[in-house]
């Protein structure tokens, strides 16, 4: 559909717009796809409607479907299996927006680390967002996590368990700038991520810098420099 054969946008209902994403319609007019996915968002009665986009093998559908998914916070659990299997999209955007949508939507421990996996995805970008995740989970998340661990030591790596330990006593007031220092000079890959994200989540700005130095990881010293 030619532009000025497009009606204005708020004469569209969510299932118009739809289409026209599923369509292709806006596959290469980048402009035309913000303008219309702000308005299929104010039209979404049920989470539940973005479904089709979710499946759907077009770059522009999913990304804007999980977008708006990341976008509607805790609304979105309902159809958190779907963003979950995202992780795995060979579109690294994709792996990001539902990579965001965790703090809000993920309630199993074993979600959380099937995430954690992504701090090995191929995208920085991914690796950037899981370490937002993680600089951002909530107190309740670490404590089921932490219960995971007790649980099923065996299910979880050790490296990344010790980086979830840190992270929990971090919440729990039990860690010490030192004990980040330690992971983040000492630790292997992954927990220096963990020590990284656990800086993010109440050290000053030199601090997190200092960490990221310490680290030696190239990722998290353009990260901390953001």
């Amino acid at each position: 559909m030619e532009r000025q054969n497009r009606k204005p946008w708020h004469e569209y209902n969510y299932s118009d717009l739809m289409n026209l994403f599923l369509s292709g319609e806006f596959d290469k007019d980048i402009d035309a796809s913000v303008q219309a996915s702000v308005e299929m968002h104010n039209k979404l009665n049920r989470v539940e409607d973005l479904v089709p986009l979710l499946l759907s093998n077009n770059r522009m559908c999913v990304s804007t479907a999980a977008y708006i998914a990341h976008e509607e916070g805790n609304r979105a659990r309902p159809i958190f299996p779907y963003i979950l299997s995202l992780l795995g999209s060979k579109w690294s955007e994709v792996r990001c927006e539902a990579a965001s949508c965790f703090p809000e939507c993920a309630t199993c421990p074993e979600h959380f680390l099937i995430l954690f996996t992504h701090l090995h995805d191929r995208s920085q970008f991914v690796r950037w967002q899981v370490v937002t995740v993680l600089s951002c989970l909530y107190d309740n998340q670490l404590e089921l996590l932490h219960k995971h661990i007790l649980k099923q030591p065996g299910a979880v790596p050790d490296n990344m368990k010790r980086g979830i330990m840190l992270l929990y006593a971090d919440v729990q007031g039990k860690s010490s700038y030192g004990d980040i220092v330690e992971m983040a000079q000492n630790g292997s890959e992954v927990e220096k991520y963990f020590a990284f994200a656990t800086a993010l989540r109440g050290a000053d700005q030199n601090q997190i810098k200092d960490i990221a130095e310490q680290t030696g990881v190239v990722d998290l010293i353009k990260y901390s420099l953001l």
